[in-house]
């Protein structure tokens, strides 16, 4: 088994949910840390579950040292019912994640954004997702993976 330790943000979207099967089958990972705001079924001894509201960042420091950090956090702006809501799910919370993560000796912040991301958007989507990613880059760098799926069904 290897030696690695993944830290996965949003393990019950459907993302974070499809990733999470695949850390538990990578022998790579040794360690799996699951921040999630509702509990998930896994009887996988790799996982360590951490159920928040992610008001507490200093919650999550610790777990972050030498690890891949996987932020698949994401919503729609008809479940956030707000600009605002959204904005803080699909925004706020992977810059702070970045940011602890650029305090941390971590190898890489995997984070989910959306095809067709641009800050210079009129769509008020794709301008935060690409917010978003200017954000994460600029705190990161090459750390920073950004991923960009199309349409996500689920």
């Amino acid at each position: 088994m290897g030696k690695r330790t993944a830290v996965l943000f949003g393990a019950t979207g459907l993302v974070g949910s499809h990733l999470l099967e695949i850390l538990i089958k990578d022998e790579e990972y040794a360690k799996v840390f699951l921040f999630s705001r509702k509990p998930v079924k896994s009887a996988s001894p790799k996982i360590q579950e951490i159920v928040t509201d992610f008001s507490d960042p200093k919650q999550m420091e610790g777990h972050f040292k030498g690890s891949d950090i996987f932020c698949c956090l994401g919503t729609t702006i008809k479940k956030a019912k707000t600009r605002e809501s959204f904005r803080q799910v699909d925004f706020d919370l992977p810059v702070v994640l970045a940011s602890i993560a650029s305090r941390k000796p971590v190898n890489r912040f995997v984070v989910i954004s959306s095809i067709g991301a641009n800050a210079e958007s009129r769509n008020f989507y794709l301008r935060t997702k690409g917010e978003m990613e200017q954000a994460v880059r600029g705190i990161l760098g090459e750390k920073a993976v950004i991923v960009r799926p199309s349409m996500l069904l689920g």
